[in-house]
């Protein structure tokens, strides 16, 4: 199958990137039921060691700035405040691609009392929940990217750091396409396993 690139990848680089590497050799009608295609599966593993990777970057760095926050306040009693602040940030990166983790791993909280006592519901109990999971998901990105484009016409810049609040923000949206991605690799994974 050949690509081609439109306009809506020169307005966002990264589809020109990810998308014709997906799409290569692929047509996405009825080929998912085997197995997964090697772009895919790198396309795939990319994403979830990048999110690893963030993950353990965000908290060492909060490590660090709260080290250095609790050594310039208590040792040399000069207080620095730009160290909460990217705290604060890093906490929020760390909260959504952790969860896209979670999903990932299937390692959220579950009350199972229903499983137990009505095993044969268990499969839709999983399909309901990943349906609202990913409804969930469709909402933080809509009002995240309405958030950000409220931020950016606004202008507001960050306390201390001085950068645009909206660079901040774009946390939301991209966490909420994280969950949704996974959500969807679960559906297709459970799809996968019921027909093999």
């Amino acid at each position: 199958m050949k690509v081609v690139r439109g306009a809506c990848f020169k307005q966002a680089p990264l589809l020109s990137f990810v998308l014709p590497a997906l799409l290569e050799n692929h047509s996405f009608i009825g080929d998912f039921r085997g197995p997964i295609p090697m772009n895919l599966r790198k396309t795939i593993s990319g994403i979830e060691k990048a999110e690893d990777y963030i993950v353990i970057v965000a908290v060492a760095l909060a490590l660090m700035l709260c080290c250095i926050q609790v050594t310039a306040r208590y040792v040399f009693n000069y207080p620095l405040s730009w160290p909460e602040e990217l705290g604060r940030y890093l906490v929020i990166l760390i909260v959504y691609v952790g969860t896209s983790i979670a999903v990932r791993k299937k390692s959220h909280i579950a009350v199972d009392i229903i499983h137990t006592f009505v095993p044969k519901s268990k499969r839709l109990l999983e399909y309901l929940s990943t349906s609202f999971g990913m409804g969930f998901s469709l909402l933080i990105i809509i009002y995240g990217i309405k958030f950000v484009r409220s931020l950016m016409i606004s202008g507001q810049i960050a306390i201390t750091l001085k950068i645009p609040i909206f660079i901040v923000y774009l946390i939301l949206p991209m966490g909420g396409i994280l969950l949704l991605f996974h959500y969807f690799l679960w559906i297709l994974d459970e799809n996968r396993l019921k027909e093999q």
